[in-house]
């Protein structure tokens, strides 16, 4: 009979304990076990925009011109779980997401393969070069000069789940969580500064100096549906300046981003300027309080001839098919 005493037992346990490791290793959680190359896949990502916009006019200065389409070079940051968000770029086929930050812990990887449980996914970008933050914004300002300044807030939240090969895209859809108005701009005739009889459109503001437009707001993502909800600041308030752009048939198209949210009857939403003839402002006050939603996109048709500016209707787009017209 071997009598191993109080030392030999605890080189047993210890020889015991360094044989069974490899087992108990093996029932770490997913966390743990993602430290393993070996054991992981990267995710690949694909981004696109829900929802587009009037063609004639954009907000935005990096996104293509439909708003339903990347330029290339947008920043975006993306969630899965309670892991820390990862900052990715939109590649130039306006499409595919890479890292932007080389190195393993800047990349999200599947695990285990291929059986992978499936991911929370939340995302969000302003649609341009600059990071949005390590976390999804509480609050939001929009610019006062739009016209070339990108002003934009985009949101997606979905579950993932593995794609089954592991180069795979997996699609993640953005929604614009900002109203927008347009203004559009017709002429009885084509403008001819020198023989027409009427003033033509100088410019446009959205607001004016004694009825002016919040600027800012909080925002609470969705949890459910596409669009988050927003309460619109009080004090942060200003005139915005809109993009402008000429569209097809000759028509001028101003367009800017507004925080959505109820307005009330007798606020300013645009201010029409016209020079040569007859010099003069216009201002254009809501007969009624108006809700601008998170995600629509709301055209305001103008004429203007020798008599007087003609408002010809709103037509009402949710940036991805129309819902109707609003008359005046």
């Amino acid at each position: 009979m071997i009598n191993w005493g109080r030392r030999g037992h605890d080189v047993l346990l210890a020889a015991f304990l360094v044989l069974l490791s490899p087992t108990l290793s093996g029932c770490s959680g997913d966390d743990e076990a993602d430290e393993t190359p070996s054991a992981r896949i990267p995710i690949h990502f694909s981004a696109n925009i829900g929802g587009g916009e009037d063609d004639d006019a954009t907000s935005r200065a990096t996104m293509d011109g439909t708003g339903t389409a990347w330029a290339g070079g947008e920043h975006v940051r993306i969630q899965l779980d309670d892991k820390a968000s990862l900052q990715y770029t939109v590649g130039t086929d306006k499409s595919s997401l890479s890292q932007t930050t080389a190195g393993a812990a800047n990349v999200y990887y599947w695990y285990p393969v291929p059986a992978s449980h499936d991911y929370a996914m939340k995302a969000w970008s302003f649609g341009n070069t600059t990071d949005p933050g390590t976390t999804v914004p509480s609050s939001f300002s929009i610019a006062t000069d739009q016209n070339g300044t990108n002003t934009e807030l985009l949101y997606a939240h979905q579950t993932i789940s593995y794609g089954g090969t592991p180069t795979s895209k997996t699609a993640i859809t953005f929604y614009h969580q900002l109203a927008q108005v347009i203004v559009k701009v017709t002429y009885k005739e084509p403008y001819n500064a020198t023989s027409t009889s009427w003033s033509k459109v100088a410019s446009i503001t959205y607001g004016s100096s004694s009825s002016k437009l919040p600027l800012s707001g909080t925002y609470v993502a969705p949890t459910t549906g596409n669009y988050g909800s927003w309460t619109k600041s009080t004090t942060d308030m200003g005139v915005i300046t809109p993009k402008t752009t000429t569209a097809t048939a000759g028509a001028e198209v101003y367009s800017a981003v507004l925080i959505p949210g109820s307005y009330a009857a007798g606020q300013v939403l645009f201010a029409i300027t016209l020079s040569d003839n007859k010099s003069s402002t216009f201002l254009y006050a809501l007969p009624s309080a108006t809700t601008f939603n998170a995600g629509s996109s709301y055209t305001y048709n103008v004429t203007v001839d020798d008599v007087k500016i003609r408002f010809t209707g709103i037509t009402v787009n949710n940036w991805a098919t129309a819902s109707g017209t609003i008359n005046l």
